[in-house]
């Protein structure tokens, strides 16, 4: 990897051996939004973290920056530390303060086996660097203070506390001995460090000047004179206080700062008291201290006595514990506590336990997640926009709300905004509601070339204060720009996937890793989720070359999941994590969002404006693009090349409205009728079907699905031989591929009459198999609801049999859980039938065990699927999500193309986290076990095999090498197999294969015998 500089780098870290645990750290010279984001990300960054993720090394770097440019201010982090798995735990990374230099010190705390553990507390006084003499005035000057007259006993107590902590704090250090200074350090050598701390934060701010640069080079360069200055004078003064008798040892210890130096002994000199003289001699040792100390004691303890005053005293003592304090008035509390001392108790007592109402202001809120604190809120703010014009649209989302206006000009949208602004003021102020000033901004969307990119910001008030301009507000979590094109949104995105990348990194090290599933399984929860919030437009809307730098990241990922080099291609890297690419992600999500929107009620703003037409303005430049090389290749005779992307078949240029219609329109949704979504139960609370109706989901006798056909059929008869009914229904439902064309049956056997009544119905061209179940079982509720009065009175038990357990599983939540209008459509009939006095019984049944009425009710739904016509059949948002979902999974097949071996490799993911790595770069063609890949690396000299000298491949090393002919031999027998045969067997034998051929690890070079040691090249 070159550096930076004009000096060529030739170190090579990949000749470093990283099995152990292992601590890497240096000036890289790098930067990546893994550990630097200050800076862009360089070709070296990439370079330095894909290796890392190769070896299963963790950045330990916690994203603060290590260096501060001393000409610029500018921070960056070019200081890399890099830790294994095994110490990545439990390791702290952290940056000081700095120590003159540009760089940071850097600290990384790594725990040990039996780690001593830390004392934590409040700290106390250091009364050994207590300045007796300090506390002495400071407490004669407090006690100076207090009033003449006599006080109770309990305040002369608290007087003489307060006293003493106020003259101890004001005279002993206070503390529990940390954060000590070196011994020469002075108020010299703190003043030089706090000039140099201000003038560097100065240097960092992004407003520094020129001036703030060249103070700050000046502030460090005397912070260093001034500290060696004073290191060298006490070094000076502790030689020429040296003796004979000198413990050299001790002060050697302090000048490196292991001891602290022994502070000097001061000495004490007692003031004189009454009736005795102050001592001619000042106390310096302890024990003369400790005279003085009983002296001083002995002195103010001998008090004179006076009986006037002791008297008064015993008196208010008395008075004080006397437990009747109402005067014999019997008004009081008559208790040893006064009123006072009453009230404060109560006032401590915890809401809930005091007697009485408990009248305080409750400042916390509403609970966090409670439903009360935003429907509250959305019931409070609900007049909010009453007096706003109609011409200006409002945006109501809980606590954020937006107005927005159009016009000709940037003006003349601000003219028509200031009215609904000062309209807002007041209902601020009637309602006494504080509004965010730092989110009330104002930002302009314009297409002049006058007014674009804030070029004219017009002037807005906002209750007698000047609204403030954002060129890039952030609005429900998306960053917006004047023109749309998101960019600074999908930067910040990339940060966010960035730092979460480095918890990916930590779970993927090859010796201790966890499996693929799970590192996919935790890059779509917790990484690709960023990307997912809002994709539906700022993917639509984004340049390629824009979404392309969030391809950029989800490939680190990627490989991270995978552990493929850098040499993969994106398409190979992206198919063998089974991920989506970003763009055909983007286009799913807006697809799914427009069908919702599209099933709201009629008059919804949301859905409005997804139906609303727009005349298309901007064409598309990668569809003219495509369409010249088509008309070129069709000039030249040559076949039609491909789009570069799936919407590059949009002529105009994509939006949100535009590429979501044409998603559903290749996902086979145009113009069939779409099922409204069920906001609202259809049934009211207060009438609960649930009495009249049955579940029962088990049978008597336990089955399992690889029972035999007649145990499960013995078990179904004997669950129905359990009732008695009067109607037997028999339903159920089929879809073509479970997603297509689906239809529903139902036998209907009125025992009364002994007669029985089929049915059938389609359940829409875009279905699942529950639906067409639900479908199946309202027809038959139906059915039985037109029959004549004279059938339905006869009817007193209904059973239906069905074979969809998840069928039943939903309809059992309740009328009032129900999220599809086809289910409450079938409580619905069921409470018409509860009614009329009849009792439902579900039962679930198996299929496919030859029970007659079943499979009755199966060829019934096979016909309903091939003869009902679908095309008036509604929709559901689920069976539309579904058909959505496997078109996009389609456009992601189609870009598999480029993977050498698509098909999965049996028994991969049961291998353990090197394995899976191992067996997964051979998959792809580009594998460190081969000198082929290791030389376009620029790891080796050649690309050679040692053995036969043919060019060292994956091919060659898993199927051509003579000199493993034997052992892929032994291993797969028979014929040698080629390289489709050896990648589709089981993944443990091409395991078992590269460790009996003595690849398990890369076969680079040896370095020359007389090159120095720990020399690399």
């Amino acid at each position: 990897m070159p550096g930076q500089g004009t000096q060529q780098q030739t170190f090579q870290p990949d000749c470093l051996q990283t099995n152990g645990p292992t601590i890497i750290g240096g000036d890289v010279n790098a930067h990546n939004n893994s550990w630097d984001i200050h800076q862009p990300e360089d070709a070296e960054g990439h370079a330095i973290e894909a290796w890392a993720i190769e070896r299963g090394l963790t950045i330990a770097n916690s994203g603060q920056h290590t260096r501060v440019n001393p000409s610029t201010g500018g921070r960056s982090t070019p200081d890399l530390t890099l830790v294994s798995g095994d110490l990545a735990g439990g390791a702290e990374w952290e940056t000081g303060p700095g120590l003159g230099s540009d760089h940071l010190p850097i600290y990384l705390t790594l725990p040990t086996i039996n780690q001593r553990p830390k004392r934590k507390g409040p700290g106390g006084f250091r009364q050994q660097k207590a300045d007796w003499e300090a506390f002495r005035r400071h407490l004669d000057a407090e006690i100076s203070k207090w009033p003449s007259h006599d006080a109770p006993l309990h305040q002369e107590e608290s007087r003489l506390t307060g006293a003493i902590i106020t003259a101890a704090k004001r005279s002993i250090p206070f503390g529990n001995g940390g954060g000590g200074k070196p011994p020469f350090w002075n108020e010299l050598c703190q003043e030089a460090v706090d000039l140099r701390e201000g003038a560097q934060s100065r240097a960092s701010d992004p407003d520094h000047t020129a001036d703030d640069i060249t103070a700050a080079r000046e502030a460090r360069q005397n912070a260093t004179n001034t500290i060696n200055r004073e290191k060298t004078a006490y070094v000076n003064r502790q030689l020429e206080e040296m003796g004979a008798d000198t413990d050299l040892w001790r002060t050697i210890k302090i000048l490196d700062g292991r001891v602290p130096p022994a502070k000097p002994a001061v000495p004490i000199q007692r003031p004189p008291t009454a009736g005795q003289t102050a001592p001619t001699k000042a106390a310096v040792t302890d024990r003369e201290k400790a005279d003085l100390f009983c002296q001083t004691y002995a002195a103010v303890s001998r008090l004179p006595k006076r009986k006037q005053e002791d008297h008064a005293i015993k008196l208010s003592s008395r008075r004080a514990g006397k437990t009747c304090e109402c005067g014999d008035t019997k008004e009081g509390f008559c208790s040893p506590f006064s009123r006072r001392e009453l009230q404060h108790a109560l006032s401590k007592l915890k809401p809930g336990k005091s007697p009485g109402p408990d009248m305080r202001v409750f400042q916390e809120g509403l609970p966090q997640g409670s439903v009360m604190a935003p429907l509250l809120w959305l019931i409070y703010c609900n007049d909010l926009d009453e007096d706003i014009n109609t011409n200006t649209t409002r945006s109501l989302y809980a606590d954020d709300t937006a107005l927005l206006a159009t016009g000709r000009s940037l003006q003349a949208c601000a003219d028509q905004l200031q009215p609904d602004l000062d309209q807002v003021a007041r209902w601020l102020d009637k309602w006494k509601v504080e509004a965010s000033p730092s989110k009330c901004v104002f930002t302009t969307f314009s297409l002049h070339a006058k007014e674009v990119n804030g070029k004219v910001v017009p002037t807005l008030t906002f209750k007698g204060d000047q609204l403030a301009h954002e060129k890039n507000p952030t609005f429900l979590g998306l960053t917006l720009d004047s023109q749309l094109t998101f960019t600074n949104h999908i930067e910040e995105v990339k940060k966010r996937m960035a730092q979460r990348r480095r918890c990916l990194t930590a779970l993927a090290g090859r010796s201790y890793g966890s499996d693929q599933a799970t590192l996919r399984a935790a890059y779509i929860a917790y990484i690709r989720s960023v990307a997912d919030y809002g994709a539906a437009l700022y993917s639509t809307h984004a340049a390629p070359s824009v979404r392309a730098r969030l391809e950029a990241e989800q490939h680190k990922c990627a490989r991270v999941i995978t552990g493929c080099i850098r040499l993969t291609d994106s398409e190979t890297l992206i198919t063998e994590a089974g991920l989506p690419p970003l763009a055909v992600r983007g286009r799913e999500i807006a697809a799914k969002e427009q069908e919702r929107l599209a099933r709201l009620p009629p008059g919804d703003p949301a859905r409005a404006l997804t139906e609303r037409h727009v005349r298309p303005r901007l064409k598309h430049r990668a569809h003219e693009a495509w369409q010249r090389a088509r008309t070129e290749a069709r000039r030249r005779g040559e076949p039609p090349p491909d789009p570069p992307s799936e919407d590059t078949a949009l002529p105009f240029k994509p939006c949100f409205r535009r590429v979501s219609q044409w998603m559903a329109k290749e996902a086979g949704l145009a113009d069939l009728p779409r099922e409204p979504l069920a906001l609202v139960p259809e049934q009211p609370p207060w009438t609960n079907p649930a009495a009249a109706v049955t579940f029962r989901l088990s049978l008597p006798r336990a089955t399992r699905r690889d029972d035999p056909p007649a145990v499960r059929k013995a078990a179904a008869l004997e669950a129905i031989a359990m009732v008695n009914p009067d109607c037997t229904i028999w339903s159920d439902g089929s879809a073509k591929s479970g997603t297509r064309d689906g239809g529903g049956g139902a036998l209907i056997q009125l025992h009364r009459e002994n007669r029985e009544v089929e049915t059938l119905v389609p359940a829409g061209s875009v279905c699942s198999s529950m639906r067409a179940e639900l479908a199946a079982m309202l027809a038959a509720f139906t059915c039985l609801l037109a029959q004549p009065g004279e059938t339905r009175s006869r009817i007193k038990t209904c059973l239906l049999c069905t074979d969809s357990l998840s069928g039943l599983q939903l309809l059992q939540r309740g009328p009032e859980a129900q999220q599809l209008v086809l289910a409450e459509r079938v409580w619905a009939a069921m409470n018409s039938l509860g009614e009329q006095n009849t009792a439902i019984i579900l039962q679930w049944v198996p299929g496919h065990a030859d029970i007659a009425g079943n499979e009755a009710a199966d060829r019934l739904a096979n016909r309903a699927a091939a003869e009902c016509a679908q095309s008036e059949t509604p929709i559901d948002l689920a069976s539309a999500r579904t058909a959505i979902r496997q078109r996009a999974r389609e456009m992601q097949a189609t870009r598999a193309h480029r993977h050498p071996h698509p098909q999965p490799t049996p028994g991969l993911q049961d291998l353990p986290r090197g394995g899976q790595v191992t067996v997964t770069q051979l998959r792809t063609g580009y594998c460190p076990l081969a000198r082929a890949t290791l030389h376009r690396l620029e790891l080796t000299p050649d690309p050679l095999c040692r053995e036969c000298g043919a060019e060292d491949t994956v091919r060659h090393l898993l199927t051509e090498c003579p000199a493993s002919a034997t052992t892929r031999r032994r291993l797969w027998g028979g014929p040698l197999p080629s390289l489709d045969e050896v990648l589709s067997g089981p993944a443990g034998k091409i395991v078992d294969y590269i460790r009996r051929v003595g690849r398990s690890e890369p076969p680079l070079d040896q370095p020359p015998s007389d090159a120095p040691a720990g020399a690399s090249t």
